[in-house]
């Protein structure tokens, strides 16, 4: 494709200037976009602790009030408690509003306790990046996606290439196309 000098330079200029406005974007994709492909192995919105302590006092003859104010003061839930019952004679369970979960032997006085916490970075990124968001995010990131299409093609004609057979950037460009294809036809 031929080209003046004029226009190179001028897709030259959009494309640093387009660029410059995507590298916030792609942080957002590219670090969301790792913590969601490793949604099996971690979870990139939460962060669950397991732990197990003794509370003194838990006996299977408190009633369940009892045991809720016993164990709402040893781990500091204040109202933080949804709900609890009494699992059996010896156990009882606790659940809070944020997820977390207890879990009490009141012959023990074992209590389990698998805590929730959020990870708001993370979480926020994720929530962009699965659209979650909707309605104004979506023209955001179709935008977005457009200006990525515009940088990957400007990229093909910033600069001359004699022999587009020997040209770098023809094959590093067939290798980024070929990639995924490979991947689609393998599955």
């Amino acid at each position: 494709m031929m080209l003046s000098n004029k226009l190179r330079k001028r897709i030259r200029l959009l494309h640093r200037d387009i660029g410059y406005l995507c590298i916030g974007m792609t942080l957002v994709y590219a670090i969301s976009g790792i913590a969601v492909n490793h949604i099996n192995d971690w979870n990139p919105n939460y962060q669950i602790t397991q732990s197990e302590s003794r509370v003194e006092g838990l006996n299977p003859s408190l009633g369940n009030s009892d045991i809720q104010s016993l164990l709402s003061r040893h781990f500091s839930l204040q109202d933080n408690i949804r709900s609890g019952y009494r699992a059996s004679v010896n156990e009882y369970q606790v659940f809070l509003k944020d997820g977390s979960q207890l879990s009490a032997n009141l012959v023990s006085g074992t209590v389990s306790a698998e805590m929730v916490n959020s990870r708001p970075l993370l979480q926020a990124l994720n929530y962009l990046h699965l659209n979650h968001a909707r309605d104004a995010w979506t023209w955001i990131a179709d935008i977005y996606a457009a200006m990525l299409l515009f940088l990957a093609l400007s990229a093909l004609v910033m600069l001359r290439s004699g022999n587009l057979l020997k040209s770098r950037k023809t094959w590093l460009t067939l290798t980024g196309v070929l990639l995924p294809l490979l991947f689609i036809l393998l599955r």
